[in-house]
Parts: C-alpha cells; sequence; structure tokens
C-alpha cells in the first residue's frame, strides 16, 4: 500500500527518518505492522519501531521512542519487542538505548518465552549477552517456554565464546535441566559441537555423564547422532562410562549400531571397550538393532571384527535373524546365514521361525531365500501348528501362497491344532484367488475330517465358514469342487473326469498342475479312456502335453488307441502333436494297441507320417511349467527343463519395449504373468545354414542362466523358439521377468540424473549384480546403462543386471560381433587385430563408466563432439574419460572409485567384490549427508505408522525423493524436527500423517503451516491425511477440521467393522448389540453419509484387510502428489 504502514515499515528498516516522520505526521497508523496470510493462519513480521531495531537504526528508534510516538514495548502480535529485535540483529548501541534511556524491561518475554538475553544466546551476539547480564541486570538463567535457558541455547547453537562467558562470567547455572532433564552439555553433544563439550566438562564443570529423563547421558545422544570426534573424547578423555544403560537397558553402542554410524560402533568396541554382546532390557544385542534396521555394514563388522555373538536371541526367543527376515532385509539375511553361519530354523518361544515370519509380512524374496539358499523348513509350525502356508493363506497373499505349495513344496494340507487348514482359513476371510491355488495345486479338502478339536468351531468347514459369511464366489467355486471330488478324486481330475469345463479352466489358471500323475496318469489321459473328446481338446488347449508316457511308456494316443477312440485321436495327433510311432516299455506303439481291435488303426494307417512338431518354449523348472509371480520364475534353482505348447507363452507383438542390435524386446504373458520377451534376429546371430547350431547353443546357454538367481540381475525365465513366417525363419526367444521402469538409459534421457544418495543406492544394486554374475564364474561383457533395468520393487528403486547372457553367446562364437559399444568398452577389448577376449576386468571399466551415468544423468561423452571412432581414439590413449562436475553431488570417495573402476591397466582395476564393499561405506554416507531436496517431506502427527511406511514406498517407488521423519515413528509421542522450517523450506509438497485425535490433529497441522509461513514456502504444498480406525461422534467435525486445512487435496479414510452403508449392515449383524439404540443408530448412519460427501475412502474389516487399506491409502495420497509435484523426474 503506498503511503501506508508497508511503506513506513520500509522507510524504518532503511534507517531513513525523514520518511518515517512524513508518514507519521501524515497520520499512518505507526503501531500497525506488515502482514502476510497462509490460508487461515495469519504471520505477523514487522512494525516501524521493530524493523528499525533489528536492522540497527538508533536514529529511528529513538526518535519514535523518544517522541512518545510509540511506547518501548509496544511490538507485534507475537510478543516481539524493539529489545528483543536488537538482540537478534546485534545491534549493542540500540538495546543500550533501549534499555537505558527507553526503560525497556530486559526480562520482558514474547509469547514463547524468548527474552533479549535468549535472543542474543542464539545468534552468538557475545557483546550484547555481556551488556544484558551485567549493565542490564538480565536474569542469566531465565528460560523460554521450552525451559531452555540462554546458556542452553548458545550451546545448542554451538556458540563457545557465549557459552564460557555465560558460565565464567554470568554465573550461568551450567547442569540447569529442561523439563526432559537435557542439559547444555547435552544438547552440545547432540549437535556435534566438540569444543563447546570440551569446555563444558574440562573448564564449566559440568557432569559428564548427567542423564535426561530417559537415562540418556551426552554420550548417548552424541553415539546415537554420530559425532564420533565427540563420542571419542566423552570417553577418552571426559572419562564418560562407555556401558552405561538407559532405563530400557540400551547402551551408546546399541544407540549407535541402531542409527547405523559405522564409525562409531568400530571405536566403541576397539578402542572405548564397549560390551559387544550388552542386550537391552527385553534382550536386544547391538546386532539384532543393526539387523532390524537394515545397516548391513554394522551386522558385517559386529559379527566379523566384534565378534558378535549372531544368535544371541531376545527374551521372546528373537534373533537378528528373525528380525531381518521379520522387516523383508533380504540382504541381512542372506549374509547372516552366508558368511555370518546364523541358524536358520531358529524359533521365538511362540515357535516363530524367520521364515514364518517373512511370510506373513509378505517378503516373498525373503521367502525364497530362506527357503533356496538357507534351507529354512517350509513346513516347521508354531506351538498352535500354524504354518508359513497357513498364515500366508490366512493373510490373502496370493504370490506367497503359489510359491509356497509349487517352488517351496509346501505340505498343502498341514492343519493347526485345532485342525484348520490354509483353505479353511482362506475361506474365512474371503480370499477367493488363494483358494482356487490350494484347491488346484491338487491336496487341499474341501471337506476336512472333523477332529476333535474342530468340532469345537461352529463354522468348521470351508463351506460352513463361507455359507455363514455369505462369500457368494467361493461358495460357488468350493461346492463345484465338492461335487467334482465326491468320488474322492483330487479337484483337477474330479472337474476333468465331470467335464466341468468352468471348474477345470479355473484350476489351470491357477497353476494345477496338468503332468502330475492321479493313480498312475495324467488328467488328459484320464479324459483319453472315459472318452471325453471335449475335455481332451479344453486340456490340450491349456497346455497338457500329448507325448507324456506313464511308467508303463504309454502315451495319450496308446490310451486312447485302446481304447478304440477315434475322435481322440484325431484331437491328440492333429492339436497335440501325438508321435504315432512313440514306443511304450514293451516297445508297442499305438498302432499296436489299435490293431488288436478297433477302428482307431485305420486312422493311424492313414496318417503315414508324424506332423511337424510345434515351436519349442523351454521353461527352466524343477515343477510345472509356469510362472509363478511377477518377478520369480516357479523356482529359483532350476536343475533340469522340459518342453512345453508354445502357445503357453503370448507375445503382444504391438507392444514393443525396446530393440538393438540383435534383438527386439516385447511385452509377453506366461501363465497369466506379464513377462519380457526378447526375439532374436536369427540372421545377425548364425548364418542361416547354422540355425540348428545355433538352438542347440541357445539351450545350453539356457541351462546356465536358469542356474543364475540373485535380487540385482534380471530373471530369466525360458527359452522358447518363435515359428516361421512368410518374412523369416524360427527365431528363438528369451524370456525374462518384466521391468516395468525400463532400462537405465532412457530414464536417464527422460528424467535427467538422480540425488547422490539414489545413485549411490542403485550403483550399489548394479555392482552387487555384477559381482554376483563374477562370483558364478559369468562374464557380462556389455555392460553399460542400456543393460540396466529399473523396477520399484522392496521399498525404493532398484536397478538389475540385464543381458549378460547374450553376451556369453556371443563369447562362444555364435556371432563375431563386438559386444558392448565405445562409450562403454574398456581400452583392451577396442584393440584391433586382438581377439575379443573380455574378462572381468573390461566389465569393471565399463562399470566405472556406469557410475559416471548415474552421477551424471546422462549417457558418457555426450556433448564432446566426437564420434564413435575419436572416442576410441582417445580412451585408447588414455586422453580421455567422462568428468565429474561438481554439480552433481557426487562425493570425493565415489569419483575416486568411478576413476579407479575406469584405470587404463585392467591390473588397477579393483574386483566386484571390493567395489562393493566401498560402495555399501559409500551408500551409507550419502544417506546420512548427501540429502539437498525433498519430493515429499512426510510428518507424522499422530496417524498410523504402517500408512507412513506404505506412503514412503509408494512415492519412492515413483521416484520420488522422499523425506520420512522417522524420528516421530519412533518416539512415543507426536514430534517434529527441530529443523522442521528447513526440511519444509527444501520439499514441495508436505504430507501430515493426523489420526483420531482432535488435538493431537489441530497441533501437527498448525505446526506444519507455521514451518511453511516461517520457510516462506510458497511453492511448497500441504496435504493432509486423515486415518481414522472407528467412527465417534467427534469424526465428522474431525474430518471437517482436517478438511478445512486444504479442501483441494484431502485424503480421508476411515477404517471401522461397522462403517457399512445400512442396506448392508443388518447383513453382517453389526447392528443387534443392545447398546446401539435407534438414536445412536440414526447418528452413525447420517454420519456414514456425511463422511462419504467429504469424499472419503471407507473400508471395513470384515471386507478389507487394514493393511490393504492402507495400502490403498498410501497409493492415493501418492498419485494426489503426483498431481501437485509434475515431476520431470527425480529432484536435482
Amino acid at each position: 500500500m503506498s503511503g501506508g504502514v508497508q511503506e513506513l515499515v520500509r522507510a524504518a528498516r532503511a534507517g531513513d527518518l525523514e520518511r518515517v516522520q512524513e508518514l507519521v505526521e501524515g497520520g499512518v497508523a505507526v503501531k500497525d505492522q506488515v502482514v502476510s496470510g497462509v490460508n487461515d493462519r495469519v504471520v505477523y513480521q514487522d512494525t516501524a519501531l521493530t524493523g528499525a531495531a533489528r536492522m540497527g537504526r538508533k536514529n529511528v528508534v529513538q526518535w519514535l521512542v523518544g517522541s512518545a510516538v510509540v511506547g518501548v514495548e509496544d511490538g507485534r502480535t507475537d510478543g516481539w519487542t524493539a529489545a528483543m529485535a536488537a538482540a537478534w540483529g546485534g545491534h549493542l548501541d540500540v538495546m543500550q538505548w533501549l534499555v537505558s534511556k527507553g526503560g525497556a524491561d530486559v526480562d520482558k518475554a514474547n509469547n514463547k518465552g524468548w527474552t533479549p538475553l535468549c535472543i542474543a544466546a542464539q545468534k552468538g551476539h557475545k557483546d550484547v549477552v555481556e551488556w544484558l547480564v551485567n549493565e542490564g541486570r538480565a536474569d542469566v538463567d531465565k528460560a523460554n517456554n521450552k525451559g531452555w535457558t540462554p546458556l542452553y541455547i548458545a550451546a545448542q547453537k554451538g556458540h563457545k565464546d557465549v557459552v564460557e562467558w555465560l558460565v565464567g562470567k554470568g554465573k550461568a547455572a551450567v547442569d540447569k535441566a529442561l523439563n526432559n532433564g537435557a542439559t547444555p552439555l547435552y544438547i552440545a553433544a547432540r549437535s556435534g559441537h566438540l569444543d563447546v563439550v570440551k569446555w563444558l566438562v574440562s573448564e564449566g564443570g559440568a557432569e559428564v555423564d548427567k542423564a535426561s529423563n530417559s537415562g540418556a547421558t551426552p554420550l548417548f545422544i552424541a553415539a546415537h547422532n554420530g559425532h564420533l570426534d565427540v563420542v571419542k573424547w566423552l570417553v577418552g578423555e571426559g572419562k564418560a562410562d562407555v556401558n552405561m544403560t538407559l532405563t530400557n537397558g540400551v547402551t551408546p553402542l546399541y544407540i549407535a549400531a541402531r542409527s547405523g554410524h559405522l564409525d562409531v560402533v568400530k571405536w566403541l568396541v576397539s578402542e572405548g571397550e564397549a560390551e559387544v554382546d550388552k542386550a537391552s532390557n527385553n534382550g536386544a544385542t547391538p546386532l539384532y538393532i543393526a539387523a532390524h534396521n537394515r545397516h548391513l555394514d554394522v551386522v558385517k563388522w559386529l559379527v566379523g571384527e566384534g565378534k558378535a555373538a549372531v544368535d544371541k536371541d531376545l527374551n521372546n526367543g528373537a534373533t537378528p535373524l528373525y528380525i531381518a527376515a521379520h522387516n523383508g532385509h533380504l540382504d541381512v539375511a542372506e549374509w547372516l546365514v552366508g558368511e555370518g553361519k546364523a541358524a536358520v530354523n531358529t524359533t521365538l518361544t511362540n515357535g516363530v521361525t524367520p521364515l514364518y515370519m517373512a511370510a506373513e509380512m509378505g517378503c516373498l524374496d525373503a521367502v525364497q531365500w530362506l527357503v533356496y539358499e538357507g534351507r529354512a523348513a517350509v513346513d516347521m509350525a508354531l506351538k498352535n501348528g500354524a504354518t508359513p502356508l497357513y498364515v500366508a493363506a490366512a493373510k490373502g497373499q496370493l504370490d506367497m501362497v503359489r510359491w509356497l505349495v509349487n517352488g517351496g513344496r509346501a505340505a498343502v494340507d498341514k492343519a493347526k491344532n485345532n485342525g484348520g487348514t490354509p483353505l479353511y482359513v482362506a475361506a474365512q476371510h474371503n480370499h477367493l484367488e488363494v483358494v482356487i491355488c490350494l484347491v488346484a495345486a491338487g491336496g487341499a479338502k474341501v471337506i476336512p475330517t472333523r477332529t476333535q478339536a474342530l468340532r469345537a468351531f461352529v463354522d468348521a468347514q470351508p463351506l460352513d465358514v463361507t455359507s455363514m459369511r455369505g462369500y457368494t464366489r467361493i461358495i460357488n467355486f468350493l461346492r463345484a469342487v465338492q461335487t467334482a471330488t465326491v468320488d474322492g478324486h483330487a479337484p483337477l481330475l474330479g472337474a476333468t473326469l465331470k467335464a466341468d469345463l468352468d471348474l477345470l479352466s479355473t484350476l489351470i489358471a491357477a497353476g494345477a498342475p496338468l503332468e502330475s500323475f492321479h493313480d498312475g496318469q495324467t488328467v488328459l489321459m484320464h479324459a483319453t479312456a472315459a472318452g471325453l473328446t471335449e475335455v481332451v481338446v479344453h486340456l490340450l488347449r491349456f497346455g497338457a502335453a500329448a507325448n507324456t508316457v506313464d511308467s508303463n511308456g504309454n502315451t495319450a494316443l496308446h490310451v486312447a488307441a485302446a481304447h478304440g477312440h477315434v475322435d481322440i485321436s484325431r484331437v491328440l495327433v492333429t492339436q497335440g502333436r501325438a508321435r504315432i510311432h512313440q514306443e511304450n516299455n514293451g516297445g508297442e506303439t499305438p498302432l499296436h494297441a489299435a490293431l488288436r481291435g478297433n477302428d482307431v488303426a485305420l486312422f493311424l494307417l492313414d496318417t503315414p507320417t508324424p506332423p511337424k512338431p510345434e515351436p519349442w518354449l523351454y521353461v527352466y523348472s524343477n515343477t510345472q511349467p509356469g510362472l509363478e509371480s511377477n518377478n520369480m520364475p516357479t523356482t529359483a534353482a532350476p536343475s533340469s527343463h522340459e518342453r512345453v505348447a508354445m502357445h503357453d507363452l503370448e507375445v503382444f507383438k504391438e507392444d514393443e519395449l525396446g530393440h538393438g542390435a540383435h534383438a527386439r524386446v516385447f511385452r509377453g504373458l506366461r501363465a497369466k504373468t506379464p513377462v519380457a520377451v526378447k526375439v532374436l534376429f536369427t540372421q545377425e546371430l548364425a548364418p542361416e545354414a547354422d540355425v540348428s547350431a545355433l538352438q542347440h547353443s541357445l539351450k545350453d546357454e539356457a541351462v546356465l542362466l536358469g542356474k543364475l538367481r540373485d535380487p540385482n540381475i534380471v530373471q530369466f525365465l525360458g527359452l522358447s523358439m518363435m515359428p516361421a513366417t512368410n518374412h523369416s525363419g524360427p527365431r528363438p526367444a528369451l524370456v525374462f521377468e518384466l521391468m516395468e521402469r525400463g532400462s537405465l538409459f532412457d530414464y536417464h534421457e527422460r528424467y535427467g540424473r538422480f540425488p547422490p544418495q539414489v545413485a549411490a543406492a542403485l550403483a550399489l544394486d548394479a555392482a552387487r549384480g555384477l559381482a554376483y554374475l563374477h562370483s558364478k564364474g559369468v562374464v557380462h561383457g556389455d555392460m553399460k546403462s542400456p543393460n540396466l533395468l529399473l523396477s520399484g520393487a522392496s521399498g525404493r528403486m532398484r536397478l538389475k543386471v540385464a543381458d549378460f547372457g547374450l553376451a556369453k553367446l556371443k563369447g562362444n562364437g555364435v556371432a563375431t560381433t563386438n559386444a558392448g559399444t565405445f562409450r562403454w568398452m574398456a581400452p583392451e577389448v577396442m584393440v584391433s587385430g586382438k581377439e575379443n577376449t573380455y574378462g572381468k576386468e573390461a566389465d569393471v571399466f565399463s562399470f566405472g563408466v556406469v557410475m559416471w551415468e548415474l552421477a551424471a544423468g546422462s549417457y558418457p561423452y555426450k556433448g564432446t563432439g566426437l564420434d564413435e571412432r575419436g572416442i576410441r581414439q582417445a580412451v585408447l590413449q588414455d586422453e580421455i574419460r567422462p568428468e565429474f562436475e561438481p554439480s552433481m553431488g557426487a562425493s570425493e570417495v565415489y569419483v575416486a572409485l568411478a576413476r579407479k573402476c575406469w584405470s587404463a591397466s585392467p591390473a588397477q582395476r579393483p574386483g566386484m567384490t571390493a567395489v562393493v564393499d566401498k560402495l555399501e561405506i559409500i551408500e551409507a554416507e550419502e544417506q546420512k549427508h548427501s540429502l539437498k531436496r525433498w519430493d515429499v517431506f512426510i510428518c507424522h502427527g499422530g496417524g498410523d505408522k504402517g500408512a507412513a511406511l506404505d506412503l514412503y514406498d509408494d512415492l519412492t517407488a515413483r521416484g520420488l525423493c522422499v523425506f520420512l521423519d522417522s524420528k516421530s515413528l519412533d518416539g512415543e509421542r507426536c514430534e517434529y524436527p527441530d529443523d522442521l522450517a528447513d526440511h519444509v523450506r527444501a520439499s514441495r509438497v508436505v504430507i501430515v500423517l493426523v489420526s483420531k485425535h482432535m488435538m493431537v490433529t489441530h497441533w501437527a497441522i498448525a505446526e506444519a503451516k507455521a514451518a511453511l509461513a516461517e520457510a516462506d514456502a510458497g511453492r511448497c504444498k500441504l496435504l493432509p491425511v486423515f486415518i481414522c480406525s472407528d467412527i465417534s461422534p467427534n469424526t465428522l467435525r474431525h474430518a471437517a477440521d482436517v478438511d478445512t486445512a486444504d479442501p483441494q487435496h484431502l485424503v480421508l479414510r476411515i477404517m471401522d467393522a461397522s462403517f457399512l452403508s445400512p442396506d448392508h449392515a443388518e447383513q453382517y449383524g453389526l447392528w443387534r448389540h443392545p447398546e446401539l439404540t435407534p438414536a445412536r443408530k440414526a447418528d452413525h448412519v447420517a454420519t456414514v453419509y456425511a463422511l462419504e460427501n467429504y469424499g472419503a475412502e471407507t473400508h471395513n474389516w470384515h471386507t478389507t484387510s487394514p493393511s490393504r487399506a492402507l495400502a490403498d491409502v498410501a497409493n492415493r495420497a501418492a498419485n494426489l502428489v503426483a498431481e501437485m509435484v509434475n515431476p520431470a523426474g527425480p529432484s536435482t
């Protein structure tokens, strides 16, 4: 406003006394202040007097106060006076005049309890502090509303000179503590101010082991925050008790291990003589908590160098391996079992094993590894008899159940002590797909034997429980199975003999093993013997093998011939490619059987030559061919392969994922599972005359690829020959798990570079994958960003190594083209005239270039103006390597490692195992120190912790940089970080998770908004997420309150067993409780409809599990964030 308050405050700040006088005499309200609004909260900035004092304009201050234009204590509405503003700016002359001449109250505090002395101590203005205490007679120990004294504040900020003066001259109480028991020494140690810590203990007389109310000493908090220099001094010079414990029994070593500070852990054990296995009150050791928090480097050191007991358990029996499996930390679990020699089948007091817990938590990777590599007992049960399969079925985890019964060979009918089977509990919880999968496995009993224990159940059988609860789809399915199995047959055989094609299709689609034997024959043989032509056609269409033999060597065609089924014989030959001249163990062909006297003989005699075999598809598994999840084959450690019908693989040629010099990659479907199908250009790999040799080489190579399994390599699933067309002959196709995010090269081209901590984590992924291949004797041969694929699993983006098989095929002489391109190629591979003996060292060179790509977000030598020939020449002469720019943010050790990898001499390059070890340290450091900017900051204001973690996983999987305030998650109450405004300033969206507690919600949202205003973060947006676990009279008012905070971006989720529309509530008997009066029922109905008007997403626990509901919350919030941020990729 021209000539108004804003102009007056601006003139006062600038010291323009003449203009100030002119405006005041012109009638401008001198006591008003400049304001700015943020939603419904107003943030007050300055009056003319406080603005002049803040900027040190003594002439303006003297005129305003001396002329009685304003009173000396007239300030802002938040309580800030001119004396406080002068203290903030460090203007001693202004302070002296205000107190001595103006009569300002030196101990007057603002609304938050900050006095001028507190403010001067915070800003480190020692001269102002001295004058206020000596001349102004300020109360040296007067604290603000939080209990912070001037000494505490100066120690927190690291102002050693102020600390010295306050204690030495000002006589401040050196050990005066906050309400929570924290002293100035404690806060200095927490902030890592070593010089302040030294002085307080050595000169100031501070008690080195004085603990806070929780029992934490300065040593504890220094270890927690990773301040190694402070830890060393406190233990060495300060004589702090290194093994002192909190009230819960944890030590400084435990705290350091929990926070992942490897350097602190090493020093405390090696130099500080901390007890490495000293446990907390519940039995948790430093190793246990490090495994719990996935600090793999700490785990390795504690077990290897620290000699920690790897199987030391909690009071309830939980070991470090157990908690790693519980949390899905596959890398930690692998190391503990493989290198740490942890016992894999140890149990809790209730019988829970690491495998059981991994299954319950849905960690499929961990379950697969524990069974295959750790040799965990897949059917080991709790004391109540529940197995890993039972708990997975109870939670509706379809992929887990499918793998356990097919890949893990779990006993499908193993029951609990009360008689309940996995099928029973899946039906009980309305998990239809799990029910189908268990029945399809061939052993799940629809009507189990009634044991004495099971009679205690009202709903003792799967059909009983589903009928009572009205699960119509499960009821219909189980009744169909019951009808099919009435004669005691297995479900698949029963459906076959009853000719129930719908049930048969359902079971096959769920993975029922078509090639399993029932009474010595396959279901195709049984259908053939029964003369069920339509069923035979159906089975062949779904991939049943016509040439499978029984124990006597007979095929389905032998059976058809023996029974005289001409139509079925014709179907077997024309559609199933049955072999007419296949001999059984007795040397008889189907024709021999037919010649005994039936019309099949005439048909077979009229078919003199067998039809051309269908193109083959080899699937590498120990069990029925098929993919059991989006990312894993039926088994992870194949030992055999078999040929199955080509029509099991569907290739969508209109959906091309990519192409290269030797292949095109299409999206495909195998057993209803998305896959990537890499179709090779035969003419590029081998001359036409050598196609047969190529097929044999490919099959040999595929056997090798099928044995490779690691979380950081793209999983090979099978090998196929695509049928010939008018334009080309048969073409080999490799089937891989589908990586939805595409290649690292494409990601960089689209989004740019990653933040340093993300780049380091992805580099570690790729290094682990390449190190695994090298450990198996496999050289990649084409290591570059187009051959590194991204996925979003396991809570963050992962990078996997791909195309390691094709390179080896070329090395075997099947193709003579060079692997790789010059931009990534090692010098020794480029040398013309040499045989391309591509060794592991060449892979290391290429990996170093990939490290640069991850930091730069671009491909190497882009913008240099050099073509491929020029790059080759410059690399050979050691004249060029990719350049790291400071703007990339890569650490010095990261850069040094990349440069060592691309050394000109192969002998100077490190092995990949050494690279992995170095990157683990780099990645841990980057996570602690490299974060510069966030797309999203998640504040925990009392909402569900599970929702916070689900939301973090969902957002990071979308490529966003996310900071989760883990401090508030670990605390017993809502708590924001002290530097909340700094986090907000560095973020684009602030998510506030709030709960049903109204006072907590008011606090959480108000604090977040205040931080938004303080940070002046106009570009930052607020997203409240309200999750209510039940409906009460306050729920509607609370929802309205949260909605007011930001009605455009509210995520409201109600999870309540009674949250049902009125027409469904009676069905579940939820409104029959005597305490639910008609009036309360009416209130409930009104609340339901009102919440729906607010856009509430609703779930009730009878139909949807809370964990699934929370995942839906995370997904919806993540979609909103994507709209709000509209990112072009990760922040840089």
